[in-house]
Formats: structure tokens, C-alpha cells, sequence
């Protein structure tokens, strides 16, 4: 008995060292830029790179094209042979699943040389709140609200038909395992035709105050406004998962549907209008992908975390897509270790491309390590009450009520930004505010604010000397952004915290 328990033991601890990726799903996105000729897909499926992985995520929409024969997708520009049918052919040893990309449609200043392109159907295309089409938004104007390109709106009906149809047609004539959505969002807060200028984007401070009924009542009533054209919003993107759900259940019910999220539910709900918990509690998806490619391992352990939650109460596999083609294989062993510590065992990396392409040993990225992790702190924070409406428990007040918003003075604006999620610890969050205050003195040291713009500021304000949108008085958050209407042109602001980061601002003039 002695020698059996021995024996038990000891399997224990080699099954405990194995490598984190044997364990679990291995998986890798794919994306078409890596299966634009014969010799990249052949490169994909060489036995050296399928060994690594259990299934590829191979992306064959990616703007509105079809890296497949269709028989009314327009063909991606400059592709004369059928990736997917290759993919298939070569690549034996792992699960294909289609990657698709739903709403984004295009970029770049030159359009679609097919007028039969979805770009052309004025009827399908996204406007922001002011009603305007994302087809008319500069390069500039792009950048300041972080847009990718032209999306499709999620409210059309005619739109969601449309893709159905290519999912259709797709898991018809190929012989795929599943189909993975991407982009199933919008592209932000400011976007949805049926807005109103004056309701400002959501925060989770502003939802907890309008679920619980606290602040004055205009602010009530604009955030009861705001909420109920949040949830329209949410309930256009899942109208479309659930049509795409019937189409895979009547052609064949054993393909998989996945989706690739944010990983802040709460905020995926209010800027991007993605309820994906809904999604799993309705039994839309088979499999979830929380996509947490940014950030220290805290910040990734807590996303993890989260995830964990709502997928365990909904009996959802989660896949956990971590961000190798922008962190060393150290880091992404050190984020796999913790991942598995919180019972997350299917890792996918971004993206097999990036790291053949950068020479990088994949087995390096999946192998065990020996650092030692420690578990980040839950930083769950407001989810139980916001759940009451993410979770769809909480119904909104969709009465209209009257507002006093008058129009007020605008200023033009450049800014310099430092991103702090909310699931970063403290550590992060005081480097971010070290980073603004090394702003603020080297622009009192007379550096040029579009080189520091450069060189220091995150996400679009990097680009074009951070200049940003007109900022309207009423969209003032703050009794600190209110003070930027008493900056002289030239001057520039404090340190101002906002919900996700610090801000530095240089007022440019008054309009």
C-alpha cells in the first residue's frame, strides 16, 4: 500500500510539471496577410508549426472579402488561389476553424474595386451619433476616435442577413470545425445612429449611479437615456450572433461557434455594446476567447479571472488569447503559469505569422516556467451590481425626459494620454501618473509637445501631434475638464484623471 501511494504521488508531481500547454487547448490565430500566396499557407502547415498546436483560428474575412471561393463574397484583392482550400488540404494535424471579421469592413483611403462590395451600400454603413457615416471621417478624425476603418451598423437587419449568408455558404462547402467571430462590436461608445449629441459615453461609475438611482435629475434622467440605448445597441450585435447560431445549428450542430471579447464585461457591455455573458447564458456560443493581449500579468491574471466567472456559470470553454506578438516568450510563459493557476488551461497566441515572421521558437511561448507567479488580486470591483444589468436583470427606463442642454463653447485640443485599465494594479497605475508628470516637466522644459505626443503618448494620440476632436462644453466631464474653457490658447492643463488613464492637454483655440 505504502509503494502505491508512492507511486500516486509521484505521478501527481510529473502530471503538476508538465508543460502548461499540454494540459490544456493550444491554439493560434492565423491571420490572411500569412496565407496570401501557396508558399506562406504551406509555411503555416509545415509539421514543425501544426506540432505546436491543437487548432489554428485562420482569418478568411477580413474586410468583407472571402479568402475562400464564393459565389457572391467579393475575392480579396490580389489573392488568384483558395487559402481555405489549402489551409484544409495542408494542414491535417490541427482543427481549422474560420475566423471572421463581422462588422469591419474596410480601410484605407483608396475604396473596394468591387461595386458589389459592402462598402457601397450606404444603407449598411455605421453612423456616429451625429448621425454622420464612418464612409465621410477623415484620417485624422479616425484616429481620434480610434476607429480601424468603416464598419457595417449592427442595426441593420439587412446586414445581419447578408452575413448569415456567408456563414452559410462557408461551413456548406468546406469542411471546417467551427466559426470564430471577430469584431462582433461596435467600434465604440460615440457610434449608433439613433443617439442623441448630448448623451455622453457611459462609465461603470455612471452605471452603478443610475442603477442605484443617486445624482441629481437631469444626470439621472441622460443616464437612464444613455443605458437604454446601451442595451439597444447590445441587443443588435446579439441578434446577429443568434442568427449566425441557427444558421451553423440547421447546416450541421456539431460545428463549433466562438467569438473572440474584451475582457471587461462590464465595459465590452458600454463601449463596444458586446453583452457576451448574455451570450453564453443564452447558449449562443459553444466556445468564448477573452482577448487579453495587453498589459502586466496582473492586469491579465484579473481579465483571467473575471472571464473565469461568467464562463463557470455558464458552462463556456474559455480560451485565454494572449498577446505574443507584442511580449517576450518570458512573459507570455509567466502569463500561461498564472492563467493555470486560476484553472485556465486553453491558451491562444496572437499571431503564428508574427512570430515566424520575427524568427521567434514557438515552443519557447509554450513552455513551462519557472518564474514564480503570484495570483493578482480580484479586481472584480463593481461586477456584482453591474451584472443586475449586463446579465440582463435590470430593465432600463426608456422614457424620453426633457433636458435643459443648450450648446456651448467648443475648444480645439491636443492631448498627450496614459491608458490605465481597470483591472491594473496600483503599481501600474502610479507608473502611468510618473510617465505624465515627466510630460508635464519636460513641456515646462520647452520639448515640443508633438515630439513627447510621440514618443510618450498611447493608443491614437501617438499620431498627427495628438491633436484630438473639438471638445463641446457639455461633454465636460468634470469640474477639471470644465476648467480647459479658462485656458488661453497655448496653455496647457493639469494632470487630469479620468476613468481609464491621465490626461495632459494643450488648449490649440476657440471655435
Amino acid at each position: 500500500m505504502q509503494r502505491y501511494y508512492i507511486l500516486f504521488f509521484t505521478l501527481v508531481i510529473l502530471f503538476c510539471s508538465l508543460s502548461p500547454a499540454v494540459a490544456g487547448g493550444r491554439g493560434a490565430w492565423v491571420v490572411r496577410f500569412d496565407i496570401d500566396t501557396p508558399e506562406k499557407v504551406r509555411e503555416i502547415c509545415a509539421k514543425e508549426n501544426q506540432s505546436q498546436f491543437d487548432r489554428y483560428l485562420v482569418q478568411v474575412r477580413g474586410r468583407a472579402d472571402s479568402w475562400y471561393e464564393s459565389s457572391f463574397v467579393t475575392k480579396a484583392e490580389g489573392v488568384d488561389f483558395d487559402p481555405l482550400a489549402l489551409i484544409l488540404e495542408e494542414c491535417l494535424e490541427v482543427e481549422v476553424h474560420v475566423w471572421l471579421n463581422v462588422y469591419y469592413l474596410w480601410t484605407g483611403d483608396t475604396p473596394p474595386e468591387d461595386p458589389n462590395h459592402p462598402y457601397y451600400n450606404d444603407e449598411w454603413i455605421l453612423r456616429d451619433r451625429t448621425g454622420r457615416s464612418l464612409k465621410d471621417y477623415s484620417e485624422l478624425e479616425q484616429h481620434q476616435r480610434w476607429l480601424e476603418g468603416v464598419y457595417a451598423d449592427p442595426a441593420s437587419a439587412a446586414y445581419r442577413a447578408y452575413f448569415s449568408d456567408v456563414v452559410r455558404e462557408l461551413v456548406t462547402n468546406y469542411d471546417v470545425a467551427g466559426v470564430h467571430l471577430d469584431f462582433v462590436r461596435y467600434p465604440g461608445a460615440f457610434f449608433g445612429g439613433d443617439s442623441k449629441p448630448y448623451l455622453k459615453k457611459m462609465t461603470r461609475q455612471d452605471l452603478a449611479r443610475v442603477v442605484n438611482g443617486s445624482g441629481d435629475k437631469v444626470s439621472l434622467a441622460q443616464g437612464r437615456e444613455r443605458l437604454a440605448f446601451d442595451l439597444r445597441r447590445a441587443e443588435n450585435v446579439t441578434s446577429l450572433v443568434r442568427e449566425v447560431k441557427e444558421v451553423m445549428t440547421e447546416v450541421n450542430p456539431d460545428l463549433t461557434l466562438s467569438a473572440s471579447v474584451f475582457p471587461g464585461v462590464v465595459e465590452a457591455f458600454l463601449d463596444k455594446g458586446q453583452r457576451w455573458s448574455d451570450w453564453l447564458k443564452e447558449g449562443l456560443l459553444d466556445e468564448i476567447y477573452i482577448m487579453a493581449y495587453f498589459g502586466e500579468p496582473a492586469r491579465v491574471q484579473s481579465q483571467i479571472s473575471l472571464g473565469k466567472k461568467i464562463a463557470d456559470r455558464y458552462d463556456t470553454r474559455m480560451w485565454i488569447g494572449l498577446g505574443a506578438y507584442i511580449k517576450t516568450a518570458e512573459v507570455i510563459r509567466r502569463e500561461i503559469a498564472g492563467a493555470k493557476m486560476l484553472g485556465v488551461n486553453d491558451i491562444c497566441l496572437f499571431s503564428l505569422g508574427h512570430l515566424l515572421k520575427q524568427g521567434r521558437e514557438i515552443g519557447r511561448y509554450l513552455a513551462s516556467s519557472a518564474d514564480k507567479v503570484v495570483l493578482a488580486p480580484d479586481h472584480e470591483g463593481l461586477a456584482p451590481l453591474v451584472e443586475r444589468v449586463v446579465a440582463g436583470n435590470f430593465k432600463a427606463d426608456t422614457t424620453t425626459y426633457a433636458t435643459d442642454v443648450k450648446p456651448g463653447e467648443i475648444i480645439r485640443l491636443r492631448g498627450i494620454f496614459r491608458y490605465v485599465d481597470g483591472y491594473d494594479d496600483y503599481a501600474k497605475a502610479q507608473a502611468q501618473y510618473e510617465i505624465m508628470q515627466e510630460v508635464q516637466a519636460r513641456l515646462q522644459a520647452g520639448e515640443s509637445f508633438t515630439e513627447l505626443s510621440t514618443e510618450l503618448s498611447q493608443a491614437g494620440t501617438k499620431r498627427l501631434g495628438g491633436v484630438l476632436s473639438p471638445l463641446h462644453y457639455r461633454d465636460a466631464r468634470g469640474v477639471k475638464m470644465q476648467r480647459l474653457f479658462r485656458l488661453k490658447s497655448g496653455e496647457y492643463s493639469e494632470i487630469i484623471a479620468v476613468h481609464n488613464g491621465f490626461w495632459l492637454y494643450q488648449v490649440l483655440g476657440r471655435d
